[in-house]
């Protein structure tokens, strides 16, 4: 299961909001998503995040500037 985090939600809100091309900034973030969604299927994907503070595995992906 992924579970997008309000600060991330936040920022990706902001991100559209702060941009000068608006629907430039929502496609960019239309395909960060999509990559992101990627994990269902490839477990794998990016690498281990350590995090002492949640009992779940967390992984982090890289996508161009985010």
């Amino acid at each position: 299961m992924l579970i997008w985090s309000d600060n991330a939600v936040t920022n990706m809100t902001e991100f559209i909001s702060n941009s000068l091309n608006k629907q430039k900034a929502q496609d960019y973030m239309i395909k960060l998503v999509d990559y992101v969604e990627n994990l269902k299927e490839m477990k794998k994907l990016g690498k281990d995040f350590e995090n002492t503070m949640f009992n779940y595995k967390l992984r982090q992906l890289i996508y161009k500037k985010h």
